[in-house]
């Protein structure tokens, strides 16, 4: 008989596992398998590209191509789930501090969304490694039981837990020692003190990657300075208290600010910024690490990268990029004459100060050095609060539910022209962050307010997208305003309010509820009233009279009940149409000014539309939560939102039985499971592109004769790039075709995209 041959394991050396591919070799050669590494080559960029399933940064296409390549000549690919990064520093993950280190949301779904796309899921090798706060405790059991299907397929013995414990031992062992090296190296490295240095700050794997980095660092050596990376510096615990660093829950990004503040502090160091075109994270970094050294009169570098081109582009930058580093290098020793005898290879003349201005260097006379303002540490009970307008129904309720707790709140104003004027604000963040702060700017404009005794909410959250940095980039906006806005606070918010009081979590359960129930109003009576307007008209009053209730505290199952009566007077026709199910962002989804009227517009194209309410999507998400808090072992935190939880369903039974109308549907998503297994994301993830996915087994469930899904989605949204490249997986699990429609600001239409959907649907029904 012959001997049984292990499976060749891929490992591709992009995203995270660029750091990491060399020590996962090690470790699966030990255990006896034949390893082979990706190609960190720029040809599979165009690979990657073409098979991903919506348009990602570089790096993304990187992955995606080099999987497909290793598919070709590999058995199976590793292809971690990597969540959260340990603590820097710490041999063991812990809870202790605020430091979060997550992983970004390309990232974390890098498994499911290359398993979609190469259409080979079942041969990529998916465990979990780092969960919550870097936990990787059961790392080795999640390997494990990857490994035994092909081992026992193949007929070899699979490694035993001992085994491979002291494997991955050696080779956390091996890492850390590896990090130590490279610090070692910064020291004996680093410049004189007479001599410039550059110190390269980016995502190792654009950095790094022969790939992806054009050879730019190879540019700089030929100047003759030392060029180091911020893997190889110790930053300052000092550092962690610093305003910005406290509101990057990034990982990598958390890294380029550090890189920064070092560079701020060492008069040596000139940083320089290498980056991917379309990284979200990168957007809001870049913005900080330019206002922390703009601040310190410090000259940096931003070079930002994509899958086309050659270095010759980014020549003329470094070129001009040295000379004003040595430039201003020299003149603050005032040893001018020193740069002109070093700039060998470059014209012998002084950086004209243009220059300066231009990489990120304003002059001293004129910049600014506003400190940065702090978010309110507690809910503005004595100043005007203004919401986001994502859903002017819902957001006109709960600010008349806070009004009636004696808050002075007021949801902000949106038109198609602020949208497109806050587009000047936007530098490649998901757009609704800018479109907010401009709103909000306006709004104490145009009423006369006072910045200072202003505050804006924003929704609290921890999730891998943009959306924990929203505040600071507010912040950064009302700053760059100028005319006292940098005056203005940014709190962030429970979405259920219960940092107000208990009585306002139930008004904000009436308000999403009553909000979901006037839009359902709308899209199930418009298409088929008898009289055009009516279901508008009805709506408009009804939302009045709830408005009124809230600010006077008025008991609220009066006006329900008299809007289910009215309801009944309503005159319709019978007639059927397809049912449209929209999901997506949350800023977007609902939002009728910057969907364009999404809703009306697949009604005028035959379609009826199904909604999916606040507290909906909330019993569709909800099981997962209490999923995810278990296995985090975050036990109170599980056991007081259980009994938050039991008190709104109780208020919603109760308004049930006084009322004669049902709120939807029940507590619970029973296909969650489902989703886990066939989209091959976890419990513990998190995320609106996760939530999508149980929502749209929930809307299945409650509709079965759904005929299309929708995505509402802004510009520059991770996760909605990420549903949008699961599209084809959504798809084959439901049967029902998946459209994502993104709005990009700039006012062009976009929903006649829905029309050639309905029509062929029509064109089938006889």
């Amino acid at each position: 008989a012959s001997t049984p041959s292990y499976p060749k394991i891929g490992i591709p050396r992009a995203l995270y596992l660029q750091e990491d591919a060399y020590f996962w070799k090690a470790f699966f050669e030990k255990l006896g398998f034949p390893v082979q590494l990706g190609n960190d080559a720029a040809d599979l960029l165009i690979t990657g590209k073409r098979i991903a399933g919506a348009d990602f940064c570089a790096p993304i296409s990187m992955i995606h191509g080099q999987v497909q390549q290793l598919l070709q000549s590999c058995d199976y690919v590793f292809l971690p789930v990597y969540l959260e990064a340990p603590q820097r520093g710490k041999d063991e993950p812990t809870k202790a501090g605020k430091e979060r280190n997550l992983f970004c949301n390309y990232s974390q779904y890098a498994p499911t969304i290359v398993g979609v796309a190469t259409q080979g899921a079942e041969r990529l090798l998916r465990p979990l490694i780092f969960s919550t706060y870097g936990n990787d405790s059961s790392a080795m059991n999640e390997i494990r039981e990857a490994l035994r299907p092909l081992c026992a397929a193949r007929g070899i013995p699979l490694p035993t837990p001992s085994v491979m414990e002291r494997t991955y031992r050696l080779m956390r062992r091996a890492k850390h020692l590896y990090g130590q090296k490279l610090r070692e190296l910064f020291t004996k490295l680093k410049p004189d003190v007479d001599e410039p240095a550059i110190l390269l700050t980016g995502r190792p794997y654009t950095v790094l990657s022969k790939g992806l980095n054009k050879g730019i660092i190879d540019l700089f050596a030929q100047y003759g300075l030392k060029t180091l990376f911020h893997d190889m510096i110790t930053p300052l615990e000092s550092y962690k208290q610093e305003h910005e660093l406290q509101a990057y829950h990034w990982y990598y990004a958390s890294q380029v600010i550090e890189a920064a503040y070092f560079s701020r502090d060492n008069a040596n160091y000139y940083p320089v910024l290498i980056t991917s075109f379309k990284c979200g994270p990168d957007s809001f970094a870049i913005e900080s690490f330019k206002d922390i050294l703009e601040r310190a009169h410090k000259p940096y570098l931003v070079l930002q990268i994509d899958e086309h081109g050659s270095a010759v582009g980014y020549e003329t930058r470094v070129e001009a990029a040295v000379r004003a580093f040595r430039n201003h290098f020299y003149a603050q020793g005032e040893r001018k004459e020193t740069v002109i005898e070093r700039d060998e290879g470059l014209p012998k003349k002084s950086t004209p100060l243009f220059l300066l201005s231009l990489l990120g260097t304003p002059a001293k006379e004129t910049a600014k050095e506003t400190p940065q303002t702090k978010g309110a540490p507690h809910f503005p009970r004595t100043k005007t609060v203004l919401l986001p307008n994502w859903d002017p129904l819902v957001c006109d309720l709960l600010a008349a539910a806070l009004r009636g707790h004696g808050i002075d709140a007021h949801a902000l104003e949106e038109s198609p022209e602020m949208i497109r004027e806050a587009m000047t604000l936007n530098t490649g963040q998901c757009i609704p962050v800018s479109i907010i702060a401009y709103e909000a700017i306006k709004y104490v404009e145009t009423q006369g307010l006072d910045p200072e005794r202003t505050t804006l909410w924003m929704i609290r959250a921890l999730w891998p997208c943009n959306i924990p940095l929203y505040p600071l980039q507010i912040e950064n906006i009302f700053k760059k305003a100028g005319r006292g806005m940098e005056k203005m606070q940014v709190y962030h918010g429970d979405m259920i309010f219960f940092d107000v009081s208990p009585r306002m979590t139930i008004d904000a359960f009436y308000a999403f509820a009553l909000g979901g129930m006037l839009r359902k109003i709308i899209t199930r009576i418009r298409p088929y009233e008898l009289e055009p307007g009516s279901a508008d008209a009805f709506v408009e009053e009804a939302l009045k009279q709830c408005v009124g209730a809230f600010e006077k505290r008025k008991p609220m199952v009066p006006i329900i009940k008299k809007i289910a009566e009215g309801l009944e007077n309503l005159p319709r026709r019978e007639e059927k149409r397809p049912k449209v199910a929209i999901f997506g962002d949350f800023y977007v989804r609902d939002n009728d000014i910057f969907n364009q009227n999404l809703i009306r517009s697949i009604e005028q194209a035959g379609g009826e539309v199904v909604v999916t309410s606040y507290i909906e999507y909330l019993k569709a998400t909800v099981d997962s939560f209490f999923d995810r808090l278990l296995l985090e072992k975050r036990y109170a935190s599980w056991a007081g939102y259980r009994t938050v939880l039991l008190a709104i369903a109780q208020v919603e039974h109760s308004l049930g039985r006084k009322t004669g109308m049902t709120l939807g549907t029940t507590w619970d998503n029973k296909r969650r499971k489902e989703a886990y297994e066939y989209f091959g994301i976890r419990p513990e993830m998190s995320g609106e592109n996760f939530d999508n996915t149980l929502k749209i087994l929930k809307i299945l469930d409650e509709y079965p004769d759904v005929s299309l899904f929708v995505q509402a989605a802004p510009a520059f949204c991770c996760a909605s790039l990420v549903t949008e490249s699961m599209e084809k997986a959504i798809e084959n699990l439901t049967g029902v075709p998946v459209l994502s429609i993104t709005y990009d600001g700039t006012g062009a239409l976009k929903n006649d995209l829905v029309e050639p959907y309905l029509a062929a649907f029509q064109a089938k029904t006889p």
